[in-house]
């Protein structure tokens, strides 16, 4: 199994996904903004990075720029349901751009999800 960090701005969001990942096995940390998930990819090094990109502080796409410049092996997997300004798909997009190895759109289909986590973890096998 998987050691995930999920980072989102919405508490509830966060809790939802941590009860569904560490029901499947996976070991989760969970940040609520860029510069808290930076300090814990540090610590713990996770397997993959599941990621909002419009969170207050430091944004998804500023995250995922950050660790890319410093870690080249991370595993980012980025997910939007919009923003004020701008569409999910493309707020998603530029997170490809930046390196995010896998995007989806809010709400997540478990399944789905599922899937991307296996596809990142057998990459690396």
């Amino acid at each position: 199994m998987a050691s995930i960090l999920v980072v989102d701005d919405e508490e509830s969001i966060r809790k939802m996904l941590m009860r569904l990942l560490t029901s499947e096995g996976h070991t989760v940390h969970l940040a609520s903004d860029g510069n808290e998930a930076l300090q814990l990819y540090r610590a713990h090094h996770p397997d993959i990075v599941l990621t909002d990109i419009v969170m207050p502080d430091k944004e998804g796409i500023e995250m995922i720029h950050d660790l890319m410049g410093e870690f080249s092996d991370v595993k980012v997997i980025a997910m939007s349901g919009g923003g004020k300004y701008t569409s999910s798909e493309s707020n998603l997009n530029l997170a490809k751009e930046l390196g995010a190895m896998r995007v989806v759109q809010k709400p997540i289909d478990s399944q789905v999800l599922f899937g991307l986590i296996d596809e990142l973890m057998s990459s690396s096998s």
